[in-house]
């Protein structure tokens, strides 16, 4: 069955003409996409600096739980070579000192590159190509925050897409889908100190086996146990009850037991 998913812008920012932030309603996660343009070797590293903060208050409006996703021409190299979890093995070129400043803003926002973590061809991965193609190199990045890092399954340029441009075309193939967490139910805790007496041993043992030759007998092996595990279960709830919670501590009163055991009652309930 083929479903259709929808994507809702749900704004943008413009924040200058070298940065532009558009949020998507997404499923399970919001996603925040984050266009950047960091200037050429050119600039001063002063100018630099004014884009680097420019991110930073961008970034205050995103949310840790949101999935961010920052691509753009970063003009710069940050090496091939494995730098913590923030680059992998498969950059290209050796970095240069605006690709560190570059590594320093991925470690403040836990942010990693996902196109240095594929094994790919050099060819898939520089992304752009010098006047005359005398040089090539990879400036262009996309990055992820590493709790959203196993959504990344490729990531590579494609120098042959007709875009009219120095610049080769980066793509990211991502698939996000969080895994649920089932809750377990809480099982019975028998107070089986009752058993210690032997009036009490007697009771349960009695009434056990009425309750065991009180049913028909069940043509499988599972269901004859399942009827004997039913007989011991409804015996233990009835002549043993359950474990009540014991006091730790010389000020811990009954009073507080109670709201104790009541509050984990209701934290496990799934209903209204």
């Amino acid at each position: 069955m083929n479903r259709k998913v929808c994507i809702k812008v749900q704004r943008y920012i413009q924040h200058s003409e070298r940065i532009l932030m558009v949020r998507l309603e997404a499923k399970p996660v919001p996603i925040v996409l984050m266009q950047v343009y960091m200037p050429t070797g050119s600039y001063s590293d002063e100018e630099i600096e004014e884009i680097y903060e420019e991110l930073d208050e961008v970034l205050v409006g995103v949310k840790r739980k949101e999935n961010l996703i920052i691509l753009g021409d970063w003009n710069t190299r940050v090496e091939e070579g494995k730098e913590e979890e923030i680059c992998g093995e498969y950059g290209l070129g050796e970095r240069n000192e605006r690709g560190s400043r570059l590594i320093e803003f991925c470690e403040k926002y836990k942010l990693i590159i996902g196109n240095t973590f594929f094994r790919n061809h050099k060819r898939r991965r520089y992304t752009w190509t010098s006047p005359g193609g005398e040089r090539r190199s990879q400036i262009d990045f996309i990055m992820v925050r590493k709790r959203f890092s196993n959504q990344i399954m490729d990531c590579k340029a494609y120098p042959g897409a007709d875009i009219n441009s120095d610049h080769n075309l980066v793509v990211m193939k991502c698939q996000l889908k969080f895994k649920r967490i089932g809750r377990k139910d809480k099982k019975e805790k028998w107070n089986l100190d009752e058993l210690k007496e032997v009036k009490k041993r007697q009771e349960f043992h009695r009434e056990v086996t009425d309750r065991i030759l009180g049913k028909e007998r069940e043509e499988s092996i599972d269901g004859e146990w399942g009827a004997i595990k039913e007989a011991i279960i409804a015996a233990a709830r009835k002549k043993l009850g359950v474990k009540k919670m014991e006091k730790k501590k010389p000020w811990m009163k009954e009073e507080i037991l109670r709201m104790i055991e009541e509050r984990r009652r209701y934290k496990q309930a799934r209903d209204e």
